[in-house]
């Protein structure tokens, strides 16, 4: 794991950083079951893309996934939509009880916020 030689470097330093990396090891393990223990280690339609070195995080399948806007209104998506839901086939967006915006950005791309997010810009 170590990026460099350290074989010129005194010995209670060489002894440090194998410590140190021996301890990064053990926190990456550990991480790894932290992240396992979402939804029992399952996959699920729905994922959290991780960032840069993060593992990605599969939700359990009926979740709803809350977004707080700057102005403290929020806006959910759950992916249990149909009759039972348990229809994937596509997502439910809800504001917190305000009038919904739907801004195209591209062709395969939109803005969702509420009337009020909106104007407050």
């Amino acid at each position: 794991m170590s990026t460099g030689d350290t074989s010129k470097l005194p010995k209670w330093a060489q002894e440090k950083i194998q410590q140190l990396e021996m301890r990064l090891k053990e926190v990456i393990e550990d991480r790894a079951e932290i992240y396992a223990g979402f939804n029992d280690g399952k996959v699920s339609p729905i994922k959290v893309e991780g960032h840069m070195s993060r593992p990605n995080i599969y939700l359990p399948a009926h979740s709803t996934v809350t977004f707080i806007l700057m102005n403290g209104e929020e806006v959910s998506v759950s992916f249990n939509y149909g009759r039972n839901d348990f229809d994937y086939r596509m997502i439910h967006v809800r504001t917190d009880w305000r009038e919904a915006v739907i801004i195209p950005a591209a062709s395969n791309c939109l803005n969702i916020g509420t009337k009020e997010s909106i104007h407050d810009k």
